[in-house]
């Protein structure tokens, strides 16, 4: 049983000198771009419910769902707005499960909970040239990923 023990340990300490971020393991996350991941502390609810959930949830591209385990989903979203629209919101309800939203990122491991969440940012005393889309995201991603301009903002 140590042996084995042992062996778990090693194959362990192997699989995450795989993942760490390196410049390989960067260009394989690339297609995970629009990725998100749901946290169900509590346990999710049956895959059928969840799929339904989303469908009604506004999403407006295609979409698939993979199980992670017991807690955890991960959602692949063909549009990007999609993600911004889940993501925004961080907190959904799936038949009375409290639903955690969180970008998926290449280091994501179900034991540990992301750092990455969506900030609302202000940019007082603008000038009035740069209320455009992309003069905003421009100065926004001095930040960060900017992912949406607020209605009054943007009308």
């Amino acid at each position: 049983m140590q042996q084995v023990m042992e062996m778990v340990k090693e194959i362990s300490a192997k699989l995450k000198s795989l993942v760490e971020p390196t410049a390989m393991f960067m260009l394989f996350a690339l297609p995970f771009n629009n990725y998100t991941s749901l946290q169900f502390p509590h346990g999710a609810p049956q895959y059928r419910n969840i799929h339904r959930l989303i469908a009604r949830l506004g999403i407006k591209g295609a979409f698939t769902i993979n199980m992670i385990n017991t807690k955890h989903v991960l959602i692949s979203l063909s549009n990007e707005a999609d993600l911004s629209h889940l993501w925004l919101r961080r907190i959904w309800h799936v038949h009375e499960f409290p639903t955690w939203v969180f970008k998926w990122t290449p280091t994501f491991t179900p034991e540990q909970e992301s750092s990455i969440i969506p900030v609302w940012v202000c940019f007082p005393e603008l000038p009035a040239h740069l209320f455009h889309k992309d003069a905003l995201f421009a100065v926004a991603s001095m930040i960060g990923t900017p992912l949406q301009i607020d209605d009054f903002t943007f009308n």
